[in-house]
This record gives C-alpha cells, structure tokens and sequence, in this order.
C-alpha cells in the first residue's frame, strides 16, 4: 500500500510572523517562499525529512490566432489560392490582416465576396482587396467581418512554393509560464526531532540561494514531513515545526521572502509526494 496523502495545509505569512515574529514582504528578484507539511502512514528516515526545492520559472510570449476567425484555405496546382474566412464570434471584427508565404509573386488581383446569408443564400459581388508583398511575404488586408459573415477570397500567385495563408491580425497575446527544477535538497531528522544540527547543509542552502542570477524568476518550495511514530497530531505539529525552522532560516539570512497571504504549492521532484 503505498503512501497514504496527509491533509497538505497551506498558512498565511500571518501565521509564520505570529509563529517566529519574521515579515519579510517581497521585492523585485527576491525569490518567493511557499511551505506546506504532511504525515506519512509509514515509519522510517525516509519519512522524517525536509524537502527544499528551488524552482526555476520561465515566462515568454505567445501569440495565438484570434479563435472568433475561422479559415480554410486550398491551393491548387498553378497556383490559385481559395481562402474561406468565417467570424463565428458575436462582435464585429476589424484589420483583419493575412500572410501568405510564397516563392512567387501576386499575379493580377487578390478577390473578395461576402456570403451574407446561406438561407436564402445573399452574395455580395466581387470586391478588389488590396495586398502589399514584401520578399515573400503578402499582406492581404481585410476592413472587417461582421457576426456570422463568410469571406471567400480567390488569387493567384506565380511561383514554385505556396504555404497555406495565416492570420496575423488579430491575434491574442499570452503569457507562457514554465517550471523546471533548478536544485533540490533533503533533510533528515530522527525520531520526534524538530531541529538538527546540519548548519553545513543550511549554510549551502542559504549560499545556493544567494548566487541565483536576479535576471531569473525563481521561487523556493519547502515541504516537512513526519512518519507515523506517535500520535497523528503530534506528528502534525513536528512535520509543521520542521518546515519552518526551515523557512525561518531563509527568511532571517534575507535571501528569500514570503507572499501575503502565502499558498503552498506541489514539490517536482519528490517521490514521497507521488506515491
């Protein structure tokens, strides 16, 4: 059987301060502390330990098509390119820009007719939609579309290379946010312990901590644990005591500092957490 997940309580920096009387609020490249404990069913060093992990984060920007646009598109030998836009969307959408990449050039006019309605079916009559060719790249522009409107494009361009048409404009910008694990360390302790004497260990802790690059984003998550030896409650308590001697270490060395009001967050890269 393996082992069984303890409630993981998160506190808020309140309690830390009332607990330790520390506050320390953060700045800009300080990294963030998060704790959280839990008890084991089982007994064993394996399960009297504190895990420290420094995680890294990364941030960049993405950009996604706007979902109301949908589009189709067909390239046919000799190149002829149809284009099938749709604003399934309940607003109007404007500057509407698409990129077509092509080792060739435009040839003749770039044309345009909007179905209105497909019951009874309304077209509107061809329209001429200007472009604009840079290298390989052209620009077709698009005033708008309203709610529920199809667009069929139809050009043609002489090259040997078409790749399908894109939209470029609009488009929505998100922010991407990835983790990976940067360092890990783990302290043991024996039975009923609280504290130990592994001023070594925290001093490399500390150090690590210090050298990260403030260019980075980083953050520190710390997790104690108790085994079963003993009353639950109890082990409660030590497995709660054992982060924050932890945490108390890092925030009186200021190298970290600790969000109001504070969550704990998962570990990576602890086994006893994914069993």
């Amino acid at each position: 059987m393996g082992v069984e997940r303890g409630y993981i309580i998160a506190f808020a920096s309140i309690a830390l301060a009332l607990s330790y009387n520390l506050s320390f609020p953060c700045s800009l490249g300080t990294p963030r502390v998060s704790w959280s404990y839990e008890v084991s069913s089982r007994k064993g060093k394996e399960y009297r330990r504190v895990d420290v992990e420094i995680i890294e984060f990364t941030r960049t920007q993405v950009t996604e098509r706007d979902p109301r646009i949908l589009i189709n598109s067909n390239l046919n030998p000799g190149g002829l390119v149809h284009v099938d836009l749709k604003n399934v969307g309940d607003n109007h959408i404007e500057d509407i820009v698409l990129l077509q990449v092509a080792k060739g050039i435009a040839s003749g006019f770039i044309k345009a007719r909007k179905i209105l309605n497909h019951t009874p079916l309304i077209v509107e009559d061809f329209i001429m939609v200007p472009y604009r060719q840079e290298g390989e790249n052209i620009y077709i522009g698009l005033a708008s579309l309203k709610p529920g409107e199809h667009l069929l494009l139809n050009y043609k361009i002489d090259g040997y290379y078409l790749s399908p048409p894109s939209i470029v404009s609009p488009v929505i910008k998100k922010e991407k946010v990835q983790t990976s694990l940067f360092k890990r360390y783990s302290i043991y302790f024996g039975p009923g312990q609280r504290k130990i004497d592994e001023s070594l260990l925290i001093e490399r802790i500390i150090t690590d901590v210090s050298l990260l690059p403030y260019d980075r984003e980083y953050r520190i998550r710390v997790k104690g644990y108790a085994d079963s030896t003993g009353r639950r409650k109890v082990n409660q308590v030590i497995a709660r005591e054992r982060a924050l001697w932890i945490v108390k270490s890092l925030l009186e060395s200021k190298v970290a500092c600790i969000d109001t009001p504070q969550r704990a967050e998962s570990l990576i890269g602890s086994a006893l957490e994914i069993r």
